[in-house]
């Protein structure tokens, strides 16, 4: 039953099926089971007949999982500070008069940028994205990385942590 027709996390559960009489039979086992060890659920929290629902992020539907545009709002607002946090640092290498720099930023989305493999598209970013590249212009070589998780040990750290 877990994981193939229940999920939980941590207080969330979401009952899965294909059909609306497997959902039934599904739910009736759920509830069923939620008796046996007594537990209640909140039936403000509760959902039934939805045609679509948001859950850990994303938006679940009859068409599929797609991410949820208000959590991609909150990432894209991020961004901003991560251009900042690469313009203190590469400002601070000028001060020192270093020459040659590798930038590691553990944001994807300002390294592809400022690589030029992913497209400049948010407004906002557009004026930071062009700061870094005439800031870069002091340097006689410079390289942008993005570690990825696995490769990045205090970043899996925490990852972990959380989970």
């Amino acid at each position: 039953m877990m994981h193939k027709e229940i999920e939980v996390y941590v207080d969330d559960m979401i009952a899965k099926s294909r059909t609306e009489k497997e959902h039934i039979q599904v739910l009736r086992k759920l509830l069923l089971k939620l008796r046996k060890f007594q537990l209640k659920l909140n039936p403000a929290k509760c959902t039934f007949g939805a045609k679509s629902g948001k859950l850990l992020g994303f938006v679940v539907s009859e068409k599929g999982i797609e991410i949820d545009p208000e959590k991609l709002k909150a990432i894209q607002e991020l961004s901003p500070p991560q251009y900042e946090a690469c313009i203190m640092g590469v400002c601070a290498a000028i001060e020192c008069k270093i020459k040659v720099l590798e930038v590691y930023r553990d944001s994807a989305l300002v390294i592809y940028q400022l690589k030029g493999e992913w497209e400049t598209r948010d407004p906002k970013l557009i004026d930071y994205r062009k700061l870094v590249l005439e800031l870069v212009k002091e340097f006689g070589d410079i390289t942008f990385c993005y570690p990825p998780r696995d490769e990045n040990q205090m970043a899996d750290a925490l990852a972990t942590l959380a989970s």
